[in-house]
C-alpha cells in the first residue's frame, strides 16, 4: 500500500482514499489530487502554476478560480483536522 502522511492525513494512493483522525472524506478525483499534492509537499508552498500543471495538467486552459473553488471545498472537508490549506498570497497554498 502507497501512502502519504501529514498530520492526522492519510492519503491511501492505491485506494484512492483520504483519511483524517480515522474517517473517510467524500473527495472528487480532483480534490483528492490536490490533497495528495498538498500532503505530499506539506508543509513547503506550492505554487499556483505548479499546481495545476501536476494537478490538471501542463495544457490546462480554464478559469483560475477554478483551483479558488477546490480549495474551499478541501477546506471544508479538513474542518476535523489539526492540518489547515494556508493562502500564501500572490504565489499559490501550503498545507501547515
Amino acid at each position: 500500500m502507497q501512502q502519504l502522511t501529514y498530520k492526522d492525513i492519510i492519503i491511501n494512493e492505491t485506494e484512492y482514499v483520504a483519511l483524517v483522525n480515522g474517517k473517510e472524506l467524500t473527495l472528487t478525483l480532483k480534490e483528492f489530487s490536490l490533497l495528495r499534492l498538498l500532503v505530499a509537499f506539506a508543509p513547503k508552498v506550492i505554487s499556483r502554476k505548479d499546481i495545476f500543471d501536476k494537478v490538471w495538467g501542463e495544457n490546462f486552459i480554464g478559469e483560475s478560480r477554478t483551483l479558488d473553488i477546490h480549495i474551499a471545498s478541501l477546506r471544508k472537508e479538513l474542518a476535523a483536522s489539526n492540518a489547515t490549506i494556508e493562502t500564501v498570497r500572490g504565489i499559490g497554498y501550503s498545507l501547515k
